[in-house]
Protein backbone atom coordinates (compact mmCIF):
# COMPACT_ATOMS: atom_id res chain seq x y z
CA UNK A 1 0.00 0.00 0.00
CA UNK A 2 2.82 2.44 0.86
CA UNK A 3 4.39 1.92 -2.57
CA UNK A 4 1.05 2.50 -4.24
CA UNK A 5 0.60 5.75 -2.30
CA UNK A 6 3.81 7.09 -3.79
CA UNK A 7 3.11 5.75 -7.28
CA UNK A 8 -0.30 7.38 -7.21
CA UNK A 9 1.50 10.67 -6.59
CA UNK A 10 3.62 10.10 -9.71
CA UNK A 11 6.79 8.70 -8.15
CA UNK A 12 8.78 5.75 -9.48
CA UNK A 13 9.77 3.64 -6.44
CA UNK A 14 13.13 1.87 -6.10
CA UNK A 15 14.23 -0.24 -3.13
CA UNK A 16 18.01 -0.68 -2.96
CA UNK A 17 20.21 -3.19 -1.15
CA UNK A 18 23.60 -2.68 0.49
CA UNK A 19 26.21 -4.59 2.45
CA UNK A 20 25.82 -4.66 6.24
CA UNK A 21 28.24 -4.79 9.17
CA UNK A 22 27.11 -8.31 10.06
CA UNK A 23 28.67 -9.40 6.77
CA UNK A 24 31.92 -7.59 7.50
CA UNK A 25 31.26 -4.31 5.69
CA UNK A 26 32.50 -1.10 7.32
CA UNK A 27 30.48 2.09 7.42
CA UNK A 28 32.15 3.77 4.48
CA UNK A 29 31.45 0.72 2.27
CA UNK A 30 27.82 0.65 3.39
CA UNK A 31 27.29 4.32 2.54
CA UNK A 32 29.18 3.99 -0.75
CA UNK A 33 26.89 1.12 -1.76
CA UNK A 34 23.93 3.49 -1.44
CA UNK A 35 25.64 6.19 -3.49
CA UNK A 36 26.54 3.57 -6.10
CA UNK A 37 22.90 2.47 -6.30
CA UNK A 38 21.83 6.08 -6.89
CA UNK A 39 24.54 6.50 -9.54
CA UNK A 40 23.39 3.29 -11.23
CA UNK A 41 19.81 4.57 -11.37
CA UNK A 42 21.03 7.92 -12.70
CA UNK A 43 23.12 6.17 -15.38
CA UNK A 44 20.13 4.19 -16.62
CA UNK A 45 17.56 6.89 -15.89
CA UNK A 46 16.37 7.08 -19.50
CA UNK A 47 15.82 3.32 -19.67
CA UNK A 48 14.05 3.36 -16.30
CA UNK A 49 11.99 6.40 -17.22
CA UNK A 50 13.10 8.43 -14.21
CA UNK A 51 14.54 11.91 -13.74
CA UNK A 52 18.06 11.87 -12.26
CA UNK A 53 17.56 15.50 -11.25
CA UNK A 54 14.59 14.63 -9.05
CA UNK A 55 15.52 11.91 -6.57
CA UNK A 56 13.60 11.63 -3.29
CA UNK A 57 15.01 9.36 -0.58
CA UNK A 58 13.69 7.81 2.60
CA UNK A 59 14.49 5.02 5.03
CA UNK A 60 13.93 3.81 8.56
CA UNK A 61 16.56 3.69 11.33
CA UNK A 62 19.84 2.63 9.66
CA UNK A 63 18.12 3.24 6.34
CA UNK A 64 17.20 6.72 7.54
CA UNK A 65 20.84 7.45 8.31
CA UNK A 66 21.84 6.27 4.84
CA UNK A 67 19.09 8.31 3.20
CA UNK A 68 20.39 11.45 4.92
CA UNK A 69 23.96 10.69 3.85
CA UNK A 70 22.92 10.27 0.21
CA UNK A 71 20.95 13.52 0.41
CA UNK A 72 23.56 15.61 2.24
CA UNK A 73 27.11 14.34 1.66
CA UNK A 74 29.11 15.31 -1.46
CA UNK A 75 28.77 12.50 -3.98
CA UNK A 76 32.49 12.51 -4.78
CA UNK A 77 33.27 11.71 -1.13
CA UNK A 78 31.79 8.25 -1.55
CA UNK A 79 32.81 7.10 -5.03
CA UNK A 80 35.72 4.67 -4.46
CA UNK A 81 36.20 3.69 -8.10
CA UNK A 82 32.65 2.73 -9.05
CA UNK A 83 32.24 2.26 -12.82
CA UNK A 84 29.52 4.92 -13.12
CA UNK A 85 30.17 8.55 -12.24
CA UNK A 86 26.73 9.88 -13.10
CA UNK A 87 25.45 12.70 -10.92
CA UNK A 88 22.02 12.82 -9.35
CA UNK A 89 20.11 15.49 -7.46
CA UNK A 90 18.12 14.81 -4.28
CA UNK A 91 15.11 17.10 -4.04
CA UNK A 92 13.84 15.92 -0.63
CA UNK A 93 14.61 13.40 2.12
CA UNK A 94 12.26 11.94 4.73
CA UNK A 95 14.00 9.59 7.20
CA UNK A 96 12.26 7.79 10.06
CA UNK A 97 14.18 7.39 13.37
CA UNK A 98 17.58 8.12 11.78
CA UNK A 99 20.85 8.21 13.75
CA UNK A 100 22.20 11.63 12.78
CA UNK A 101 25.24 11.96 15.06
CA UNK A 102 27.09 8.64 15.21
CA UNK A 103 29.79 9.95 17.54
CA UNK A 104 27.30 11.30 20.11
CA UNK A 105 26.39 8.37 22.35
CA UNK A 106 23.59 10.34 24.01
CA UNK A 107 21.57 10.19 20.78
CA UNK A 108 21.43 6.43 20.26
CA UNK A 109 21.90 3.01 21.82
CA UNK A 110 23.69 1.41 18.86
CA UNK A 111 27.20 1.41 20.29
CA UNK A 112 28.03 -2.24 19.60
CA UNK A 113 26.71 -2.25 16.05
CA UNK A 114 28.29 1.10 15.19
CA UNK A 115 31.66 0.08 16.63
CA UNK A 116 31.47 -3.12 14.59
CA UNK A 117 30.74 -1.11 11.45
CA UNK A 118 33.83 1.01 12.16
CA UNK A 119 36.14 -1.96 12.74
CA UNK A 120 39.54 -1.23 11.24
CA UNK A 121 38.76 2.46 10.71
CA UNK A 122 39.87 5.67 12.36
CA UNK A 123 36.81 5.71 14.59
CA UNK A 124 36.56 9.40 15.47
CA UNK A 125 37.32 10.64 11.98
CA UNK A 126 35.08 8.08 10.28
CA UNK A 127 32.15 8.73 12.62
CA UNK A 128 32.31 12.42 11.82
CA UNK A 129 32.67 11.79 8.10
CA UNK A 130 29.71 9.42 8.08
CA UNK A 131 27.37 11.44 10.34
CA UNK A 132 24.68 13.40 8.46
CA UNK A 133 24.93 16.33 10.86
CA UNK A 134 28.44 17.02 9.53
CA UNK A 135 26.97 18.07 6.19
CA UNK A 136 24.01 20.16 7.34
CA UNK A 137 23.90 23.49 5.52
CA UNK A 138 21.49 25.84 3.81
CA UNK A 139 22.06 23.81 0.64
CA UNK A 140 20.49 20.65 2.06
CA UNK A 141 17.24 19.53 0.41
CA UNK A 142 13.88 19.85 2.21
CA UNK A 143 13.96 17.39 5.10
CA UNK A 144 11.27 15.73 7.20
CA UNK A 145 12.68 14.04 10.32
CA UNK A 146 10.41 11.62 12.17
CA UNK A 147 11.25 10.12 15.56
CA UNK A 148 9.47 8.37 18.41
CA UNK A 149 10.01 9.41 22.01
CA UNK A 150 9.81 5.77 23.15
CA UNK A 151 12.44 4.51 20.70
CA UNK A 152 15.09 2.73 22.80
CA UNK A 153 17.61 2.37 19.95
CA UNK A 154 17.67 5.77 18.26
CA UNK A 155 16.57 8.44 20.71
CA UNK A 156 14.37 11.30 19.56
CA UNK A 157 17.10 13.77 20.50
CA UNK A 158 19.02 12.45 17.47
CA UNK A 159 16.51 14.41 15.39
CA UNK A 160 15.95 17.19 17.92
CA UNK A 161 19.67 18.07 18.02
CA UNK A 162 19.85 18.52 14.26
CA UNK A 163 20.08 22.23 13.38
CA UNK A 164 17.05 22.45 11.11
CA UNK A 165 14.62 25.31 10.69
CA UNK A 166 10.90 24.69 10.36
CA UNK A 167 9.54 26.09 7.10
CA UNK A 168 6.35 25.91 5.08
CA UNK A 169 6.86 22.84 2.88
CA UNK A 170 4.15 23.90 0.43
CA UNK A 171 6.67 26.12 -1.35
CA UNK A 172 8.68 23.02 -2.35
CA UNK A 173 6.14 21.77 -4.89
CA UNK A 174 6.68 18.10 -5.76
CA UNK A 175 8.96 17.69 -2.74
CA UNK A 176 6.04 18.67 -0.51
CA UNK A 177 3.95 15.89 -2.07
CA UNK A 178 6.71 13.36 -1.36
CA UNK A 179 7.16 14.50 2.24
CA UNK A 180 3.44 14.29 2.93
CA UNK A 181 3.25 10.80 1.41
CA UNK A 182 6.12 9.52 3.54
CA UNK A 183 4.62 11.15 6.63
CA UNK A 184 1.37 9.26 5.97
CA UNK A 185 3.34 6.02 5.51
CA UNK A 186 5.30 6.57 8.73
CA UNK A 187 2.13 7.24 10.73
CA UNK A 188 0.68 4.00 9.34
CA UNK A 189 3.89 2.17 10.28
CA UNK A 190 3.81 3.47 13.85
CA UNK A 191 0.13 2.62 14.24
CA UNK A 192 0.77 -0.95 13.04
CA UNK A 193 3.62 -1.23 15.57
CA UNK A 194 1.29 0.07 18.27
CA UNK A 195 -1.37 -2.50 17.35
CA UNK A 196 1.16 -5.35 17.43
CA UNK A 197 2.61 -4.29 20.78
CA UNK A 198 -0.86 -4.04 22.31
CA UNK A 199 -1.60 -7.60 21.21
CA UNK A 200 1.71 -8.87 22.62
CA UNK A 201 1.47 -7.18 26.00
CA UNK A 202 -1.15 -4.94 27.54
CA UNK A 203 1.48 -3.79 30.06
CA UNK A 204 4.12 -2.72 27.53
CA UNK A 205 2.64 -0.55 24.81
CA UNK A 206 4.78 1.12 22.14
CA UNK A 207 3.71 4.75 22.22
CA UNK A 208 4.34 6.65 18.99
CA UNK A 209 4.96 10.38 19.17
Amino acid sequence: QSVEELRNEGFAVVSIDYRVSQEGAVMREIITDCFDAARYIAHYSEAFGVDSNAFYVSGHSAGGHLALMVAYAPQENFADGYEFSDKFFVKAVAPMSPPTILYDTTTHNLHGEINKAFSGCNTKEEKEETSPITYVSENCPPTLLMAGTSDYLVFSKSSEKSPFINVDIDKFGKAASFLRSVLFISISFFMIALHISQNISKNSIFKPS
